[in-house]
């Protein structure tokens, strides 16, 4: 139950950001004339509803994803195209028969795909009288043994390419990373859903199409089709892929997304991204930052709490000075005079070269002098930089001849004051 309400909060949050202003007017100027904005939306988000994972991607990539289907006027139903999940990432991958239907619409190019099989009743030949002649068998055609492509331009001509099951699927394990994850974990069902598996005559077809499109003259809208199914097909991201389109993509900001940036406005924006980070983590990827952050704005007092306890034991040194004004930056100092001045003049490393050099900036910025220069807190003789700390020593004093404790540190005296033993 609490699955399902967790499901259709994600898929009320998705259809609220979608359909925002925003949105649509950046659609509006990437869609073509044969695909209204409403029709777009609703053949989207349905996509988007058939598979949850991909409600858990970043608003950035859904966005991204969304204006390179429109430019392209691929809607991710049927054998057109697909929206697949990569970890947070949305990504669109044309389909055989997206790539078909672009070749028809901006090329005037009518291509045809089929897989042959082992029993069918095919041949071809290539050279100065190129044949190709394929009747499928009626029955038990086999195991797949091939696929080929016939492209018919515009002016009547012909081009045909086959391709032998042994070179496709080398490509395949050669450069499809879902397909390899899938054979390396045969138990995950997710993995098991590639096209390569479920759909292995399509993947079988488009590879053929790709491959022959190397041969032939495409179409802007072509060649970018086929560039996102190939970063698609690498595993890699199609973070700024609307820039190709000459699209910049700007996430627009929800509500709650203004009041979040209200309630941590104080914060190290790296402290709360990592803090977040943390989160999502804990809970096993069962919410998402968005979730997170509207949760936050429904329980502001309860995450700040937790934001502050996680600040405080994940403190650094570099932290910890950072905050400090003038009067609290003096009194560090007076609390850690001895490590500081050690480390700067005696070799001893009580702290580390970049700490120290963000405490020496910080006190520059702050007090408006450098800390080692004459008059200020860390100015030491060279010659009494030189002294490595004595021992603690009992002296006679001069005056009453009682004992007197005299603790050296440098050449500087810290003992009670008025005694003539120290002048």
């Amino acid at each position: 139950m609490a699955n399902d309400l967790a499901v259709i909060e994600k898929a009320n949050s998705l259809r609220e950001f979608i359909y925002r202003p925003n949105v649509t007017k950046q659609l509006e100027a990437a869609l073509p004339k044969f695909l209204t904005p409403d029709r777009f939306l609703r053949t989207f988000y349905t996509a988007m509803m058939r598979n949850p994972a991909l409600m858990d991607c970043s608003k950035e990539s859904i966005l991204s994803t969304m204006i390179v289907s429109a430019q392209l006027g691929l809607e991710p139903i049927m054998n057109k195209a697909a929206l697949v999940p990569y970890g947070k990432e949305c990504q669109f991958q044309p389909m055989y028969g997206g790539i078909i239907d672009l070749a028809r619409r901006t090329m005037n190019i009518v291509i045809s795909a089929h897989v042959v099989h082992e029993n069918d009743d095919f041949e071809y030949e290539y050279g100065l009288n190129e044949t190709l002649r394929h009747v499928p068998a009626k029955q038990d055609r086999g195991n797949p043994i091939g696929a080929y492509t016939v492209w018919v331009f515009e002016s009547g001509m012909k081009s045909f390419l086959y391709m032998p099951a042994s070179d496709i699927y080398e490509i395949r394990d050669k450069y499809s990373k879902a397909y390899q994850y899938a054979k390396a974990n045969p138990k995950n069902e997710k993995a098991q859903q590639t096209p390569w598996i479920t759909r292995p005559g399509e993947m079988m077809k488009k590879t053929v199409i790709k491959q022959h499109a190397k041969l032939q003259p495409c179409s802007i809208e072509m060649e970018q089709a086929l560039d996102m199914d190939s970063t698609t097909e690498l595993g890699n991201s199609q973070i700024g892929a609307a820039a190709l389109f000459g699209f910049g993509v700007a996430v627009p900001k929800g509500a709650e997304e203004d009041k979040f940036g209200e309630l941590v406005s104080k914060y190290d924006p790296e402290k709360v991204k990592a803090f977040l980070a943390l989160l999502v983590d804990q809970y096993a990827g069962k919410y998402s930052e968005e979730d997170l952050k509207a949760e936050a704005v429904n329980k502001p007092d309860s995450f700040i709490q937790g934001l502050d306890d996680y600040i405080a034991k994940n403190m650094t040194l570099k932290d910890e000075i950072g905050r400090l004004k003038a009067v609290g930056l003096k009194d560090w100092e007076k609390a850690n005079h001895d490590k500081i001045v050690g480390s700067l003049f005696s070799g001893t490393k009580q702290i580390s070269d970049d700490d120290l050099n963000f405490f020496l900036d910080k006190w520059r910025k702050v007090i408006g002098f450098d800390y080692t220069i004459e008059g200020q807190a860390g100015f030491v003789k060279k010659e009494e930089a030189a002294k490595p700390p004595q021992e603690e020593k009992i002296l006679k004093c001069p005056k009453d001849g009682a004992d007197v404790e005299l603790t050296f540190c440098n050449g500087i005296c810290k003992t009670r004051e008025g005694c003539p033993a120290h002048g």
